[in-house]
């Protein structure tokens, strides 16, 4: 029974440890394919990856960025979201979030961001950017 016990316990690890290196090579493999510019590739292999680590926030990023550099706002959106639900106290989340919404939805966006990472230069630029547009007079002919 003990033994029985024992080699189940193992064969539960030795999947969960296969499930881990599938789901981290594939994330790997989805930030390969956005920094070379091939998305849908980035947007597969981050499917690949939340398949086998459904609770990390990290391939609805991937696939987010991916939406970002291919005009899609709206999916863009829902991706940091869905990233944001996962782990709200990731700071780059909120701060894509903040680059593809507007109003208040992205005051309050980048204004988490800021607490979570006050001393973040990326930031603090959109920040200061923001501000100064808002200043700005609209002219109108």
């Amino acid at each position: 029974m003990a033994r029985a016990l024992g080699a189940t316990a193992l064969a539960v690890l030795a999947v969960a440890s296969l499930a881990v290196q599938v789901a981290n090579t594939a994330q790997s493999q989805a930030y390969a394919a956005l920094h070379d510019g091939r998305f849908p590739a980035a947007e597969s292999d981050a499917a690949r990856a939340l398949r086998f680590a459904p609770w990390t926030s990290e391939p609805l990023r991937v696939r987010g960025e991916a939406e970002l550099a291919q005009h899609r706002y709206a999916a863009a959106r829902e991706e940091f979201r869905a990233a944001i639900r996962k782990d709200p106290h990731d700071w780059h989340l909120w701060f894509d979030l903040a680059a593809v919404t507007k109003g208040r939805e992205r005051s309050a966006a980048l204004e988490r961001a800021l607490r979570l990472n006050p001393l973040e230069p990326a930031l603090l630029d959109f920040a200061s950017a923001l501000r100064s547009t808002q200043s700005q007079p609209s002219i109108r002919p």
